[in-house]
């Protein structure tokens, strides 16, 4: 195992698992146990910014080349979950339109979270190629006005800022822009933060994200609920920082789960395209709690590593990769 990837590599996990338990509230006795979404897109964001700036730097491709690059690390998998679960599973055949095909496919709205990343790759490579440091303070001062200017437009009667449209986005490219400092200032974050500090800050960070959030859904202060944006950054950061120690990874190596956690975090991708197809289950559904999420768990891996497989295959054969 890498150890130099583990950092990265474990907070997939954390992400991919924090996305999937929000998403589980049907599987739940309590609802409000389906949390971590937003944290858990966060991290991937961020973590998506971060490679992306080692990846330029280490092979400085021309706009299209590289963004072809990003299309084939996400797109062939899209597709293959899509003829797999809806069109053949769910006999999706009988009934969609080439519209429909085109919604999962090309422009995926049923998933957002690829929507954006195809989007905001195209600017992020525009200030990678700058190679101007100031560029990304620039880009962060305009989603930072940007956000302020939509937010004052929104609903704030209720919880909205995670809702379905575009407003997040400008939350979630503030969150690839930070991955990508992040790459920059990497030994400034290891320095200037000590791993107490950082332990205890997170630790902190939490409390008042819970707390905000347990008073926003309660329908307490909604107008401040932009806070929960806010305090993703510190926890997003120091979560890194954690991660990236060298005393915390060589520990974390030690463990035997280890290497079962960084391969969860491997299908990633594979685990947030299948996972609808699977919590909504009438079987899991009719099952009892905690056996459900358990089985959830197991189908979950395996289909994944199934669809990881058959999407290898395919690109060998077609020698696309």
């Amino acid at each position: 195992m890498n150890k130099h990837r583990i950092d990265t590599d474990l907070l997939r996990f954390i992400a991919i698992v924090l996305i999937t338990n929000s998403h589980l509230d049907l599987l739940f006795p309590i609802k409000e146990m389906g949390v971590g979404g937003s944290i858990g897109n966060s991290i991937f964001f961020m973590l998506s910014g971060y490679g992306l700036w080692i990846s330029y730097n280490n092979n400085k491709l021309n706009m299209i080349n590289w963004y072809a690059r990003r299309v084939m690390r996400i797109y062939p998998t899209l597709i293959i979950v899509t003829i797999l679960f809806p069109v053949l599973y769910n006999q999706m055949w009988q009934k969609w339109s080439f519209d429909d095909y085109f919604g999962y496919m090309v422009w995926p709205n049923n998933y957002w979270f690829i929507s954006a990343m195809m989007v905001f790759y195209v600017f992020v490579y525009l200030i990678l190629k700058s190679e101007k440091k100031s560029n990304y303070f620039v880009a962060a001062i305009i989603l930072f006005f940007a956000y302020s200017y939509f937010y004052n437009q929104l609903d704030l009667s209720g919880f909205v800022i995670e809702a379905a449209g575009y407003f997040k986005w400008l939350f979630y490219a503030g969150m690839m822009l930070l991955g990508c400092l992040i790459a920059i200032y990497k030994n400034v974050i290891l320095d200037k933060i000590g791993l107490i500090s950082a332990f205890l800050f997170l630790f902190l960070s939490l409390f008042l994200y819970g707390s905000v959030k347990l008073l926003v859904h309660k329908g307490f202060y909604t107008e401040a609920q932009f806070l929960l944006h806010l305090l993703t950054f510190p926890i997003v950061i120091l979560l890194f920082r954690l991660l990236a120690d060298e005393k915390v990874k060589s520990t974390v190596l030690t463990y035997r789960m280890t290497p079962l956690l960084v391969f969860v975090g491997s299908i990633a991708l594979e685990i947030y395209l299948i996972q609808e197809f699977v919590y909504s289950h009438e079987i899991l559904l009719d099952m009892i709690f905690p056996f459900n999420v358990l089985v959830f768990w197991l189908l979950v891996i395996l289909l994944a590593y199934t669809v990881k497989l058959i999407t290898n295959k395919v690109l060998a054969v077609t020698k696309i990769r």
